[in-house]
């Protein structure tokens, strides 16, 4: 699932937008829906009835840049671009100095070692924790329960102490502390059964690191009764179950897990040859489709914590060796640059006769 910075954008302001009187009128209702997407659509920033949601609205304007912008951008360019994320951060915080995915990216941006960060981000998760659930608490005191707009209040302002967990626990992970980052993403999970942060990824593959297969298929078992059966077979799940594989000489029960993504995600064959590793999102974890390349390149990079272990002059560890070499990998990736290749000529060719 993961946050999405506009569309949460998007949510609050529609519910400083809502107006009770109007639920009896569903003429009226929608009118004023529809008026209100195409105000928000325009980007109209006088939306934003309160410091509080124009602080979230210029931290998204940032985070938009940061995670969709600057990774295409050129050098040069996205210096100067980093530069106005950084100022549409600082101007978030002096509207709302609680305005926690601010604070976070501002320090996540302007700290240059990653233990500083991981120890910031400590210090503070308990002031976080607090301040998201009196703000959930004061917004909601005159909304009934089984009001829909009660429990979307109380998601969204708990969506940036998730944040905030979330990125702890995938910090730790890179940063060695695996079992920190395992009790982080668990407790992610225990506050939002729903998982919008996705911590569990993070969950399975600090599992992994720490060799532990029991604890690995018990936590997947406690998190399929709310998410799904598809919460049992995932690629960072079998990722992770191939590691442990792995690691235990079961070489046909890795390889097995490698057939399975193959078979189950597009052009597979090319993210697992390639194994790129991805700049860290500063907002959240980026969105993916379920089962689509995008997902299983984001998984791959994010297991490099396994692929890439002891890793030689090629960037490869001896796991991320396994998997580029194995022959189904490389009998699916030599089909996929012929293709490739074929589909390229095949393009030049239509685009000389057009000429």
């Amino acid at each position: 699932m993961a946050f999405d910075p506009a569309y949460e954008d998007f949510r609050r302001l529609a519910i400083a937008h809502h107006d009770p009187a109007m639920d009896a009128d569903p003429y009226e209702q929608t009118r004023k829906a529809m008026a209100f997407s195409q105000q928000f659509s325009w980007g109209n920033d006088a939306l934003a009835l309160s410091d509080t949601d124009r602080a979230f609205h210029l931290t998204c304007e940032a985070a938009i840049i940061v995670d969709e912008e600057l990774p295409f951008l050129p050098e040069s360019e996205g210096a100067v671009r980093a530069a106005d994320a950084q100022r549409l951060l600082e101007e978030a915080l002096s509207l709302d100095e609680h305005c926690f995915d601010a604070r976070r990216m501002l320090h996540a941006q302007t700290s240059a070692i990653m233990d500083d960060h991981i120890h910031f981000l400590e210090d503070h998760v308990d002031e976080v924790e607090k301040t998201c659930w009196e703000r959930a608490d004061r917004l909601t005191r005159n909304v009934s329960a089984s009001d829909p707009v009660f429990f979307e209040r109380v998601s969204l302002e708990l969506a940036p102490y998730q944040r905030w967990l979330q990125s702890t626990a995938e910090l730790s992970l890179l940063g060695g502390r695996y079992r920190k980052a395992y009790d982080i993403a668990r407790r992610s999970i225990e506050i939002d059964r729903s998982d919008m942060a996705d911590s569990r990824f993070t969950a399975v593959l600090a599992l992994a690191k720490l060799g532990d297969e029991d604890e690995l298929e018990a936590f997947v078992q406690w998190v399929v009764p709310e998410l799904g059966d598809a919460a049992r077979d995932d690629a960072w799940i079998r990722l992770a179950r191939m590691a442990l594989a792995w690691q235990n000489d079961r070489l046909e029960e890795a390889a097995s897990h490698l057939d399975w993504i193959l078979a189950m995600y597009p052009h597979a064959a090319s993210a697992l040859t390639l194994q790129s590793e991805l700049p860290e999102p500063m907002f959240a974890r980026l969105a993916c489709d379920p089962y689509s390349n995008d997902e299983l390149v984001l998984a791959v990079s994010e297991a490099a914590v396994l692929l890439q272990e002891s890793a030689d002059e090629s960037g490869r560890g001896p796991l991320g060796a396994f998997v580029a070499e194995h022959p189904g990998v490389r009998s699916a990736y030599s089909r996929e640059l012929e293709f490739y290749g074929e589909r390229g000529e095949e393009m030049d060719e239509e685009d000389g006769e057009e000429a």
